[in-house]
């Protein structure tokens, strides 16, 4: 992956120091458009975001996924939360 270096006009808070791989990422992804972005690397990541989301539906019937999520209770705010195919 080629990263950018971060553009002139964003000074870094150290400015002696080499950008951080972090900056670096950060500024990638920043000025990444959906245009910019290969077709067949859109394709991929649509595929793999549905394998994402019937993994993550597959895994709650299994008792780990059940102990994750209240567990992840105990420690949530108050209010309504989100889990793929859990309701809580």
């Amino acid at each position: 992956m080629d990263l950018h270096p971060l553009p002139a006009d964003q000074p870094r808070p150290d400015a002696a120091r080499p950008a951080s791989v972090s900056e670096r990422l950060a500024a990638f992804a920043a000025a990444t458009t959906y245009d910019t972005i290969p077709e067949r690397v859109r394709e991929c990541a649509k595929l793999h975001i549905l394998d994402v989301i019937g993994t993550a539906l597959a895994a709650t019937r299994c008792d780990f996924a059940r102990h994750a999520a209240a567990g992840l209770q105990t420690v949530a705010e108050d209010g309504a939360h989100t889990v793929i195919g859990m309701v809580h």
